[in-house]
C-alpha cells in the first residue's frame, strides 16, 4: 500500500499543497524558532515521510525545520488495531520523532518536548507521546474540546502572537 501511494504521490507532486494552508503564525513562528540554537523543529504526522515534506515545501516552511530533517510519520508507525484510538497511533510518532533527534543531534538536552496541534487527536498524542501539548483553536475543536481531554496542556486563541506562544513554551 505504502508503494501505491508513494507512486501516486510522484505522479501527482506537483500537487501537495493544493488545498492546504499555512495557518496564520505559522511560518513567523517556526521561523523565529530556527534562529535559536536551544530549539529543534522537527514534523509529526500521519503523511508518508515523503508527502509530509513535500506538503511543508509546497507552503514554503521546509526551510524553517532543523535539519537534518526528521519527524515521526505514517510510514513510521501504523497499527491497524488502533483505528477507534487513531491518537494512540500519532502518540507513537511523536516518540519517534523524539528517537531521531536523538540520533541526529547525539547529546541533545531535552529542557521540554512540545507538540502543537489543532485537534484533541494532537493534545492526546502529546501526552502519550510523553511532550508538553500546545492546544490552538485554529481548527473547527473549542477551547472545551482541547481542554477536556485530560491532558496537562496549554491552549492558546492562534499562533500569531510569537512573543507569547515563545512564553507559553517557557522559551
Amino acid at each position: 500500500m505504502e508503494d501505491s501511494m508513494l507512486r501516486y504521490y510522484m505522479a501527482n507532486a506537483d500537487k501537495a499543497g493544493v488545498g492546504l494552508e499555512c495557518l496564520p503564525g505559522v511560518k513567523q513562528l517556526l521561523q523565529e524558532l530556527k534562529d535559536r540554537d536551544d530549539v529543534l523543529t522537527c514534523l509529526v504526522t500521519g503523511n508518508l515521510q515523503p508527502i509530509g515534506w513535500a506538503k511543508m515545501e509546497a507552503l514554503g516552511i521546509k526551510h524553517l525545520f532543523s535539519e537534518p530533517y526528521f519527524g515521526g510519520f505514517g510510514s513510521d508507525y501504523c497499527n491497524p488495531d488502533n483505528s477507534d484510538q487513531s491518537w494512540k497511533d500519532r502518540a507513537e510518532l511523536v516518540k519517534i520523532a523524539a528517537q531521531k533527534a536523538e540520533k541526529h543531534f547525539p547529546g541533545v538536552q531535552w529542557k521540554a518536548k512540545w507538540h502543537v496541534g489543532d485537534t484533541p487527536m494532537d493534545i492526546q498524542a502529546a501526552q502519550g507521546g510523553k511532550a508538553q501539548a500546545l492546544g490552538v483553536l485554529t481548527g473547527v475543536y473549542s477551547r472545551q474540546d482541547l481542554e477536556g481531554c485530560g491532558a496537562d496542556s496549554i491552549t492558546l486563541q492562534n499562533l500569531l502572537d510569537v512573543p507569547a506562544v515563545l512564553k507559553a513554551m517557557n522559551l
